[in-house]
C-alpha cells in the first residue's frame, strides 16, 4: 500500500504522470509479486484490483483476532 500512495502522490495535477521505481536485483519473491500488480494496475482508480490483489497474497487475518494478515482455516464460533 505505501507504494501505491507514493505513486498517487506523484499523480495530482491535469497533467498526465509517471512514477519510476528502481528496484535493487534480488528482491524476494513475493516483492516481486507486489511490484508486478504495481505494474499492471495503471490506470486511475486502480487502488481497488491492487487492495484485492494484495488481499489475495497476504490473506485476510483472523476476522475474530488480533492477525492482521495471514489465511482464514475457518469461520464461526466454538
Amino acid at each position: 500500500s505505501q507504494l501505491y500512495q507514493i505513486r498517487g502522490r506523484v499523480g495530482r495535477s491535469d497533467r498526465r504522470a509517471y512514477c519510476y521505481l528502481v528496484v535493487p536485483p534480488g528482491v524476494t519473491d513475493e516483492a516481486e509479486k507486489r511490484l508486478r500488480i504495481l505494474e499492471h494496475h495503471t490506470e486511475l482508480g486502480s487502488g481497488y484490483a491492487i487492495a484485492m490483489k494484495d488481499l489475495e497474497l497476504r490473506g485476510a487475518g483472523n476476522i475474530l483476532g488480533a492477525e492482521q494478515s495471514g489465511h482464514v482455516h475457518a469461520v464461526g464460533l466454538d
